[in-house]
């Protein structure tokens, strides 16, 4: 998601390991642009697994499903992705978290307990739910700096606390955008200014399209800024949305 430096476990078409070494994962920097309108979604792929994420980086595509654990595949192309045929294995260290916490899901109907979202500027964004002090859930929205892993900037989002039916959100040139469920459709809006801490709020609708499903929800959208599409993982189902920028 940002420039860094990672494990690598190649692997050749048959998945067999062959070689360890450090990466340089793709990054894109500067970017000042909103998103005025999308297209309708492209069906990429079709995964057996219904739970896991996927996220875009150009030609690159990575996919983490539940079923693999700690695992991140990764494919060099949209075609690769499609055949399901990776190109690299990526695997945390260390002893896996294994217990269960008191922390409240991020979306509507989602497993989710935060969200890391990267912009084009090298930075990384933490969303995640918080208690005020008189019991009220609101969102935090943390930047962390991907070189240095510093945080940076602290925002509390409380107006988010009130959107019941939200069910995913993205950051993009350091907007972010929100999805919500809205007469059996997802619907993306532009919600906050992160450069200038500061509300949206025109609520214009950016963008639908009608759910995949009545009983899921979308359990991961990200947006890629070297493609500039959105890309989503949806009950099994991988697809892509191309945005139309100012």
């Amino acid at each position: 998601m940002c420039n860094q430096r990672t494990v690598e476990k190649k692997v050749t078409k048959d998945h067999k390991s062959v070689n360890l070494k450090n990466y340089q994962q793709l990054t894109d920097t500067g970017c000042n642009y909103v998103i005025k309108s999308i297209s309708k979604p492209k069906i990429i792929a079709k995964r057996l697994n219904k739970i896991g994420g996927i996220i875009r980086k150009d030609n690159y595509w990575y996919l983490t499903e539940y079923a693999f654990g700690y695992n991140i595949f990764e494919y060099n192309s949209t075609e690769d992705l499609r055949m399901s045929q990776p190109n690299r294995i990526y695997q945390l260290d260390g002893t896996h978290y294994d217990g269960i916490d008191n922390t409240v899901p991020l979306y509507m109907k989602s497993g989710s307990l935060v969200d890391f979202e990267s912009s084009s500027e090298d930075k990384l964004w933490l969303l995640h739910r918080s208690i005020d002090d008189y019991q009220y859930p609101y969102f935090e929205a943390i930047s962390i700096d991907c070189q240095s892993l510093i945080e940076e900037r602290h925002l509390k989002l409380k107006k988010l606390k009130n959107l019941k039916n939200l069910i995913n959100s993205f950051v993009a040139c350091n907007h972010l955008y929100i999805i919500t469920v809205e007469n059996n459709m997802n619907v993306i809006r532009n919600f906050y200014d992160l450069n200038n801490n500061k509300y949206i709020n025109d609520n214009k609708v950016i963008g639908k399209w009608k759910r995949n499903s009545l009983n899921y929800h979308p359990l991961s959208i990200q947006f890629d800024s070297f493609s500039k599409t959105i890309n989503i993982f949806d009950n099994g189902f991988i697809y892509s949305i191309n945005t139309f920028i100012n």
